[in-house]
């Protein structure tokens, strides 16, 4: 798959509106942190001289009474500047102190003014908080769509206390499931105190989890539906590191609704699925979970499978296409081992993949491209063998959709590979683009013909070459373009060109077939009849694989979806709304909400210094500015719910005790107080200046990782 479609895609002005809003945005938030700083000043009697929003050379603005209101050029901020006070000017001794200077005023005076800012700040979210909480927001169901192997939520051993075979004793099982919902959960983690008990929102899971501590475990309180009856039980859960951070080992569940993201891809004619239809039936099976969706089609036959969907409130029925990928965790070595990278945590350094077994703790590394994931690599891989590409969409004004591609095409030979794989087409992409991109031969099959090669001229990406089309997979014609080194087919001498005939006496027509009949051959042995390559004339040969074990062939490798276009799907988790009717209701939400918020962020700072936590876990300001504008796409009220959460953690962020922000100037005046004087003016020139050194390492950091997450 061409994963960098929706990248070229978002780079039109569909994003200027939502950008425009980040920056309207953050200024407003900006705009009444400083605000509170003015009032204050003038209230306590100094001179304010300039009102800023930004920094840099000043823009535009105007002159009212004697403070200079201005916007700058560079949007990263604010400040207004008092008579007397030096931010970034070192202090001086016997300085003539100006009766309405902000250092003529008293200690509690500059507190007042000092922590204004923050207040406002923490004000402002309290009040959008409360707004949101009377108008009604969705949030993710605490209902699981997923339960990550070796984790302490998939190892939790559950007592069930009530359900229609509790009787006398209680029933006991192993690991939560997709479909449970999670009612309470109880413990002492930091997070519980705010948060509450009752658990009626995913996220929550998210942050309890993410905000606790290695030892800390919690009573989970669950329902399960169990052939439409209801079961209650409670289990005790533990946390453990992944991806940098602490985690249950749970994802949210997926609603049945059909989103379309929008994009530049043309969605080819086979796609039967419009925006909104919510499927309720595959093969006559009924559908009222996303999580039923899977063995629905892993149950059927076929490259089609009929569905049922509402649409506008009518039944409609779809012929919907089958298609088969490898699963993402499938991943093989060079020397044929298999691995599931769900039983192992897995990071990269210096080039390296290092893996560490949940089960073993036994530590593996290998460089980074000797771990062949196959889902990234081929897409499907069945005993070695992947299918031929095929171009499932195309992207306008792209430079395959200029060359003439079309949705369908079979990709023969891109550049100087014929048959190639995913991880062929980009490596050609990149470099044609390194060496001066004079354009890539690319030959397809059409409707059975082989049209004349054409040029295409790959354009650089965010993250590597884009050609513009959604690379698919020719599951239609069981042809071999791909033989993985020490497979069970590479062993039994099948190579890439090759066409499979039979498997056993069983012939065959394409993949699904394939893998349908070697589900029903397993401990057995198995040999393939196959042509040499794809012509009805060409030698044919018999291939012995041996006997299948898991090993060579394991069902459960293999994932089923029936979306051709990458942007169409099951996106949406299933939505709760929150909604307080009065306002008493409404402001005790919101106290929750913003003290969550403000609380988590010293939560995070602690986490990190107990290890609990990566540094990479963290984003700068261009990370929160992709968030919002994701937020400012998605709709006004998840932006606005964003820039709540903005507001409460600028109120947070300005107060921490660091030199040079409002929380390093309350310090200095805390220490005046005790003291009966302020520091010396050395000292303090000294603690700005490697304030202001640490506070720029920091900011370049966080904008390096926000880079390196997008672009390296």
């Amino acid at each position: 798959m061409d994963t960098n479609v929706s990248i070229l895609a978002a780079s039109g002005l569909g994003l200027v509106w939502p950008i425009l809003q980040f920056i309207i945005g953050l200024g407003l938030m900006v705009f009444v942190h400083e605000l509170g700083h003015f009032l204050a000043a003038k209230w306590v009697g100094i001179k304010v001289e300039r009102f800023a929003l930004g920094f840099g050379p000043r823009v535009l603005g105007f002159v009212k009474g004697e403070t200079d209101n201005c916007v700058n050029l560079l949007p990263l901020g604010g400040y207004i500047k008092m008579l007397g006070q030096e931010d970034f000017a070192p202090l001086q001794d016997n300085k003539k102190v100006d009766p309405r200077s902000y250092e003529a005023k008293s200690v509690g005076a500059r507190m007042i003014v000092i922590s204004a800012g923050v207040v406002m700040n923490a004000i402002t979210a309290f009040i959008m908080f409360t707004v949101i909480a009377m108008v009604g927001y969705d949030f993710p169901a605490p209902v699981l769509g997923a339960v990550k192997p070796h984790f302490p939520a998939a190892e939790t051993r559950i007592t069930w206390t009530s359900g229609p075979e509790v009787t006398t004793q209680p029933v006991t099982t192993t690991g939560l499931e997709v479909g449970d919902r999670v009612t309470a959960v109880d413990g002492n983690g930091v997070m519980l105190g705010i948060i509450g008990r009752e658990i009626n929102r995913f996220d929550h899971l998210a942050i309890i989890s993410a905000m606790s501590d290695r030892e800390d475990r919690y009573r989970f309180t669950i329902e399960r539906r169990v052939d439409g009856n209801t079961w209650q039980g409670t289990g005790d859960v533990g946390v453990k590191m992944h991806g940098g951070r602490l985690s249950f080992g749970l994802g949210p569940a997926m609603s049945t609704e059909v989103v379309h993201i929008e994009s530049d891809t043309i969605t080819p004619p086979e796609d039967p699925f419009l925006d909104k239809d919510r499927v309720i039936a595959i093969a006559g099976r009924k559908i009222e979970h996303s999580w039923q969706v899977e063995p629905a089609l892993r149950d059927a036959n076929g490259l089609t499978v009929p569905v049922t969907v509402l649409r506008d409130g009518k039944e409609v029925n779809l012929t919907a296409p089958r298609l088969i990928y490898s699963k993402e965790t499938v991943a093989y070595l060079p020397d044929g081992t298999k691995l599931n990278l769900n039983d192992y945590d897995f990071d990269l350094e210096d080039g390296n993949m290092v893996l560490v077994s949940y089960e073993t703790g036994k530590k593996t590394t290998c460089p980074r491209d000797d771990l062949r994931v196959v889902r990234a690599d081929q897409g499907l891989d069945v005993l070695g063998m992947t299918p031929r590409l095929t171009s499932a969409a195309i992207m306008k004004d792209s430079p395959a959709g200029k060359a003439g591609m079309e949705p369908g095409d079979v990709i023969l030979n891109y550049g100087d590979t014929s048959l190639p794989t995913n991880k062929h087409m980009h490596e050609t992409s990149d470099k044609a683009v390194k060496n001066g991109n004079k354009g890539v031969t690319l030959a397809v099959e059409r409707d059975g013909k082989m049209l004349e090669p054409f040029k295409v001229k790959p354009i650089k990406g965010e993250r590597s070459a884009i050609v513009g089309f959604v690379l698919g997979m020719d599951l239609a014609h069981p042809v071999v373009a791909y033989v993985r080194p020490n497979s069970p087919a590479a062993r039994a001498g099948v190579e890439a060109g090759c066409a499979i005939e039979k498997v056993n006496d069983r012939p065959i027509a394409d993949w699904a077939e394939l893998i349908a009949a070697l589900r029903l051959l397993a401990s057995k042995d198995v040999t393939l009849t196959i042509r040499r390559s794809a012509r009805p004339d060409a030698e044919a040969a018999t291939a012995d694989i041996g006997t299948l074990d898991d090993k060579a062939f394991d069902p459960n490798d293999y994932k089923f979806n029936m979306f051709i276009n990458p942007n169409k799907g099951f996106f949406d988790p299933i939505m709760l709304t929150v909604q307080k009717t009065g306002l008493g209701e409404a402001m005790v939400w919101s106290l929750r909400e913003a003290g969550g918020f403000m609380i988590s962020i010293y939560v995070s700072i602690r986490s990190l210094v107990l290890g609990n936590v990566s540094a990479n876990q963290f984003v700068g300001p261009l990370g929160m500015g992709g968030i919002a504008v994701k937020m400012a796409e998605r709709g006004f009220m998840p932006f606005f719910y964003f820039m709540a959460i903005i507001s409460a953690i600028l109120a947070v962020m300005n107060f921490l005790p660091f030199p040079v922000v409002d929380g390093g100037h309350a310090v200095f005046l805390i220490i005046e107080k005790i003291r009966g004087k302020p520091l010396p003016i050395k000292v303090m020139n000294i603690t700005q200046l490697a304030g202001l050194i640490l506070l720029g390492m920091v900011f370049i950091a966080l904008t390096y990782q926000d880079i390196s997450r997008f672009f390296l």
